[in-house]
C-alpha cells in the first residue's frame, strides 16, 4: 500500500442542478471510487481533462491524516455501525464527509480490503501505519474480540477530538509571545542596520574607548553592512532548521529543555501525561493485556522523558513487580506528577479499577491544562516584558553611554 504509487483521480459529482468536484489520492481507480463516498442520487464522471493540472498539484498534497478528521471519522463510523450498516458501507458513507484527498484514498483502500478481501477493520488499519497508530489498531482489535467495537470507536473519536482541541489551544496561546519575540528580533536587526551606523560616525570622530555594549552593536552593524554573505547564511540556517524541524523537535535535548521552560513546561507535563493516561485507560478497559498497553503508551507519549518513564515502569512490571511499587520507584522521572500518580495507583490497587483512576486523573489534568491555557497570555506577559525591557535597555545603553564617555574625555 505504498504512498509513492498513489495517483490523483479527479471526479465530477452531479446531483440535480448541482455539480461538485472531488479529488482522491489513491493506488487505483477502484480505491478512489470507493473513497469518493458518493450517494445514490449523484452521477459520477471521471474528469480526465484535469489530470495535467493535478499532476502538478499532487506533490503538494499532505500525506498525513489530521487528528480532527480522524476523530470525525471514528465517531461517524461508530454511528454508522450503530444504525446497522456493515463496516464497508459505513466507511463509504463517512468518506463523503472527508476533505483530505489522501485520507479519502486511504479509506477507499480500507473499504476494498474489508468489503472484498475479508479483512477485519484492525487488519485493514494495520496496512496504513502512518495513518493509524499502534494504540488505535490495538483498541480496534480488542473491540473486535470483545464485541464492543462500536462504543470503542466512538470513545476513541471523543478522546482524539479532546486531545486535538487542547493542543490547538496550547499552540494558539503561543502565537502572541511568538509574535512579540519576532518583533523584538526584527527591532534588533533594524536598529543595528539603520540606527547604529548613524551614530557610529559621531563616535569614531572622538578618540575614546567605547562601552562594550556599544562595541558589540557597532561590530554587528558592520557585519550586516560589509559581510554580504551573512544574511543569506542566516536564511540558509533558517531553511535547514525548518527542513530538519521534526528531528530537532524529537531530539532528547529539545524535549527535555521544553519541559523545563517556565510556564510552558508544566503545561506540557500535564498535557503529555493526560494523553498517556487516557490511552492507557482505554487500552486496559478494552481488554488489552497490561504489558502490551504500556508498550503502546510509550509511543503515545511523544516525549522522550515520558517514554523513558513508562518504559521503566514496563521493565519493572515484566520483572513481576506490582504496579504500585513500579510507579513509586519511578516518581523522580517526571517530578510532582509522578508522586501524585503513584499515590493514585496505590489507591486503585484496593479497588482494582486502575482504568477508572487513570481516566479521572487524565480528566483532572486536562481540565487544569485548559484553564491554564486560557490564562497563558497573562502568565507569559511578564516574561515577555522582561525580555523586551532588557533589549530596549541594552539598546539605550549602547546609544547613550558613549555620550558620558565623550563628556568625560572632554573634561580631561
Amino acid at each position: 500500500m505504498g504512498v509513492a504509487k498513489n495517483n490523483l483521480y479527479c471526479f465530477n459529482l452531479k446531483a440535480e442542478k448541482k455539480t461538485r468536484k472531488v479529488n482522491v489520492l489513491a493506488v487505483s481507480y477502484e480505491a478512489a471510487l470507493e473513497g469518493l463516498g458518493f450517494t445514490d442520487g449523484e452521477v459520477v464522471t471521471y474528469n480526465k481533462n484535469a489530470e495535467m493540472w493535478h499532476f502538478i498539484m499532487k506533490p503538494l498534497i499532505p500525506r498525513k491524516v489530521s487528528p480532527k478528521e480522524l476523530a470525525s471519522f471514528f465517531k461517524g463510523l461508530s454511528r454508522g455501525m450503530k444504525s446497522g450498516l456493515a463496516i464497508p458501507s459505513a466507511i463509504k458513507l463517512n468518506a463523503s464527509l472527508i476533505k483530505s484527498e489522501f485520507f479519502k484514498g486511504v479509506l477507499g483502500q480500507i473499504g476494498l480490503l474489508t468489503g472484498r478481501k475479508g479483512y477485519t477493520l484492525s487488519e485493514a488499519f494495520s496496512e496504513f501505519p502512518n495513518s493509524f497508530t499502534p494504540m488505535i489498531i490495538s483498541l480496534v482489535k480488542a473491540g473486535e474480540k470483545t464485541g464492543n467495537l462500536e462504543p470503542i470507536l466512538f470513545d476513541l473519536g471523543i478522546k482524539l477530538e479532546k486531545s486535538n482541541k487542547v493542543m490547538k489551544s496550547l499552540l494558539a496561546g503561543l502565537y502572541y509571545p511568538g509574535f512579540i519575540m519576532l518583533m523584538t528580533i526584527g527591532g534588533f536587526f533594524g536598529a543595528s542596520y539603520y540606527v547604529i551606523p548613524q551614530l557610529t560616525r559621531n563616535f569614531k570622530s572622538f578618540d575614546i574607548e567605547l562601552p562594550l555594549i556599544t562595541q558589540f552593536f557597532i561590530a554587528f552593524s558592520d557585519i550586516l553592512h560589509e559581510q554580504w554573505l551573512f544574511l543569506p547564511s542566516m536564511l540558509g540556517v533558517l531553511i535547514l532548521l525548518f527542513k530538519f524541524r521534526k528531528k530537532i523537535i524529537q531530539s532528547r535535548v529539545t524535549q527535555t529543555l521544553a519541559l523545563k521552560v517556565p510556564v510552558i513546561g508544566p503545561l506540557l507535563h500535564a498535557t503529555i501525561l493526560a494523553r498517556c493516561l487516557d490511552a492507557l485507560a482505554m487500552l486496559l478497559k478494552s481488554g488489552c493485556d497490561i504489558l502490551t498497553a504500556y508498550t503502546i503508551v510509550q509511543d503515545v507519549a511523544g516525549n522522550v522523558i515520558y517514554k523513558d518513564y513508562f518504559g521503566a515502569i514496563l521493565t519493572r512490571l515484566k520483572r513481576g513487580e506490582h504496579p504500585e511499587s513500579a510507579y513509586m520507584k519511578e516518581t523522580d522521572r517526571i517530578g510532582e506528577n509522578g508522586f501524585i500518580l503513584a499515590n493514585q495507583v496505590k489507591l486503585s490497587s484496593f479497588s482494582g479499577d486502575m482504568d477508572v483512576f487513570m481516566t479521572e486523573i487524565s480528566q483532572n489534568l486536562t481540565e487544569e491544562s485548559e484553564i491554564k491555557i486560557k490564562e497563558l497570555p497573562k502568565l507569559i506577559q511578564p516574561i515577555l516584558m522582561g525580555v523586551v525591557s532588557i533589549f530596549i535597555g541594552l539598546l539605550v545603553a549602547a546609544i547613550y553611554l558613549p555620550n558620558f564617555y565623550m563628556l568625560e574625555g572632554v573634561m580631561k
